[in-house]
């Protein structure tokens, strides 16, 4: 018998992955992949986060962007502390901390400005996700006794 797309995207189905989200989903999904957590709503970190991302500003008025792991003030100046906004890279390095099992939270005011970074940051990370469980629930279907016999794509 023949396994095609459709039926692999079905079988997926079935277990609640969906192969097209929106990007909110796919945020509430992966963190719960990751097991981790992500704070754009408070004010303030609760101080337990594992990567923290906000701005302080220097005595001559200017922002400066912060993204680390410590709460204490303490900063590493090269890696750290960044003089203008690098929304993808704070995303970078939040989804890294996330996939290790990490809560991350964004001063809100830089969370509007990393929006669509945010969204396209997680849609992708689902889309990876995506793709790892199609290749492993078609390989399932595949040599399962008594299953399919070989897998053909959909024609689009």
């Amino acid at each position: 018998m023949m396994l095609t797309k459709e039926k692999v995207i079905k079988e997926l189905k079935k277990e609640g992955l969906l192969n097209e989200v929106v990007p909110s989903k796919a945020q509430e999904v992966m963190l719960e992949v990751w097991d981790a957590g992500f704070n754009i709503i408070n004010d303030w970190a609760d101080g337990d986060e594992d990567l923290i991302v906000y701005t302080e500003n220097t005595a001559d008025s200017y922002d400066l962007y912060i993204v680390t792991d410590n709460h204490e003030g303490r900063v590493v100046w090269d890696s750290d502390v960044w003089y203008y906004s690098n929304t993808q890279e704070f995303m970078d390095r939040s989804i890294d901390a996330m996939k290790a099992g990490g809560k991350v939270w964004i001063d809100p005011y830089i969370a509007e400005e990393m929006e669509s970074e945010i969204e396209y940051g997680f849609t992708l990370c689902y889309d990876n996700h995506y793709a790892r469980c199609f290749e492993d629930k078609k390989n399932e279907l595949l040599e399962a006794s008594g299953g399919y016999d070989k897998y053909e794509e959909d024609e689009d």
